[in-house]
């Protein structure tokens, strides 16, 4: 893959790792159905090149004693009606996708969570021994942000509001709150 402006991302590449002490953070953006890698033109159908699930399983390998994190930009999971009060999924993920990440993740145990975004909705489930979370969006109301700390033997997630001097009152629309989500969708932690 070749990208005129790829020179802009660590390695080179818009799909890179990070490490933090015992942490490493994959960033994997994935693909939407179309010919050209990292473009859509009409569908939006999330999933992963080949290529990519192969670099991001090696990079996984190399650091086995570390907890890895993946950071994608498409939920794995949809809104669930509890969540959203509505009759069925908001965002609905299809299951190909669904199926890859979270095979990923009960392939290498060490990967304890998946962070994403998208729809700009507060989110977070957990599967197995792994969170799966999705923001809202920073530079929306109510303009929120997450915290990720992680040790050898934990994983938190907390949603924090901008505490800053605003020159103006966010409006939210009320009929939309499942966005910010519950408790529940806002903040975790995860022992192993």
């Amino acid at each position: 893959m070749a990208f005129g402006s790829a020179r802009i991302f660590n390695g080179r590449s818009p799909q890179y790792a990070v490490r933090c002490g015992d942490c490493v953070i994959h960033i994997v953006p994935n693909q939407w159905e179309a010919d050209t890698l990292y473009y859509w033109h009409e569908a939006q159908v999330p999933y992963f090149a080949e290529d990519q699930i192969g670099r991001l399983e090696a990079a996984v390998s190399q650091h086995p004693d570390c907890v890895h994190l993946l950071s994608i930009h498409n939920p794995i999971f949809g809104v669930s009606p509890e969540q959203s009060g509505l009759a069925g999924i908001v965002h609905a993920v299809p299951d190909a996708f669904r199926e890859a990440v979270t095979g990923l993740v009960q392939k290498h145990p060490n990967i304890k969570g998946v962070l994403s975004g998208h729809s700009h909705i507060n989110t977070l489930v957990r599967d197995g021994e792994a969170i799966y979370a999705s923001g809202s969006s920073f530079v929306e109301t109510p303009f929120e942000y997450k915290v990720v700390e992680v040790t050898k033997h934990s994983l938190r997630i907390e949603t924090r509001k901008v505490k800053s001097a605003l020159r103006f009152a966010p409006a939210y629309n009320p009929s939309r709150a499942f966005v910010q989500g519950r408790p529940q969708d806002r903040e975790a932690k995860l022992r192993f």
